[in-house]
């Protein structure tokens, strides 16, 4: 079993030799003592078939002539020629150099992190406190003591408890945040609500505070509009926080501008590519494309991870660069075509508004056009403000 596996590394010649079996085996056995032989009768019942290392053919074929044997070698066969037909395949050879390494070393580093019981915390976020405390894809298993990592993520986050195990080259992360019951509700700061712009009083919903304002009021930013101060009839005052909505009648001016020249993209057709291999944390070139990319490109990144069987991921991506040449053609807009685009943008902008009036202006500049827009809109006026600069 031995012999046949280190034929198949070192690559090795199939041998037909024309002479009766008990002559051919004569000459191997005893005037060539050539080793690593395997002497088996012909599908023919006549001569003998063997097998040779590769780096042994020159020799044998000095021997067999020098003794009259007719011979006839087979083409190269094991794992060299296997190398050499795929010579041009990278990728391939790339496997099979990573399928060894996964086959010898899978068991010393973690392939992979399960996470469950976190429902406020993100998979990233328990990932993040791991990885700080040395557990991450491609870690050494034998270097992390689970324990002592659950033990240090304990006392650094507010979660209740975590277990870190792990499992062949896997790890299993059960967490448990922390169950906050009905905090007591403090009181809110004392606040006021005061206007953010100027307009005219539409409505009120008040929650809490004083409000005097009614329908029809004229308001300036910054005026009181709900006191989070109430008078007591003893003469004290009780301190709250000012809630409630505002809505008023505004008037607002927005003014947007859009250069008469555009540059509008256009791929060329030229693709550049560059793929590599992530191993665990490592990065690996395999191919790559021309060093001198243009400067104006778009660049796509698609990371793909290999799975064993279809089901079992394995520490292993796929990267694929593409680099998307492509020149940017100037071209001139008329006015109108400006207008246009200028008004998409503001009709977008003001879409959630609720507009009672709307007035625009058009002008033209120098090599651009100029849109100013007036309009009035009912909307909440209200802002909170501390009513005591607390420390």
């Amino acid at each position: 079993m031995l012999y046949r596996l280190f034929l198949f590394l070192v690559g090795y010649y199939r041998i037909t030799l024309k002479e009766g079996l008990k002559a051919s085996n004569r000459y191997l056995k005893g005037r060539l003592a050539v080793s690593f032989f395997s002497r088996l009768p012909s599908s023919e019942g006549k001569g003998a078939v063997c097998y040779c290392p590769g780096y042994r053919k020159a020799l044998l074929q000095k021997r067999f002539l020098h003794e009259g044997l007719t011979a006839e070698f087979s083409s190269l066969r094991g794992f060299p020629a296997f190398l050499y037909r795929h010579r041009l395949r990278v990728g391939a050879l790339l496997g099979i150099v990573f399928g060894i390494l996964l086959t010898v070393f899978s068991g010393e580093f973690i392939w992979q992190i399960e996470i469950t019981g976190n429902e406020l915390m993100t998979d990233g976020e328990v990932l993040t406190l791991l990885r700080d405390e040395g557990v991450y894809e491609g870690a050494y298993a034998k270097d992390i003591d689970a324990l002592a990592v659950a033990n240090r993520i304990l006392q650094k986050s507010d979660l209740a408890f975590i277990g870190v195990n792990i499992v062949g080259n896997r790890v299993e992360a059960v967490v448990l945040e922390e169950k906050r019951g009905e905090e007591e509700k403090k009181d809110p700061a004392p606040s006021n609500v005061v206007a953010k712009k100027n307009g005219v009083i539409v409505s009120v919903i008040l929650e809490s505070g004083v409000s005097k304002l009614r329908a029809g009021q004229t308001v300036s930013q910054g005026e009181l509009l709900i006191s989070g101060v109430n008078e007591l009839r003893n003469g004290g005052y009780h301190y709250q926080a000012a809630r409630g909505q505002v809505f008023a009648e505004t008037l607002n001016e927005i003014t947007i501008r859009q250069s008469l020249i555009r540059y509008e993209k256009r791929y060329t057709g030229e693709v550049y590519e560059e793929k590599s291999i992530i191993f665990f944390n490592k990065s690996k070139k395999v191919t790559k494309g021309s060093r001198n990319f243009p400067l104006t490109c778009d660049r796509i990144e698609t990371r793909e991870r290999i799975m064993l069987f279809g089901k079992i991921p394995l520490p292993i991506w796929s990267v694929t660069v593409s680099y998307r040449a492509f020149t940017l053609d100037e071209t001139v807009m008329t006015e109108s075509e400006a207008t246009r685009m200028l008004r998409r943008k503001i009709m977008t902008k003001l879409s959630t508004e609720p507009l009672i009036s709307y007035r625009e202006e058009v002008t033209l500049g120098e090599g651009e056009v100029v849109l100013k827009v007036t309009y009035r809109a009912i909307e909440d006026i209200a802002k909170e403000c501390p009513l005591f600069d607390l420390p």
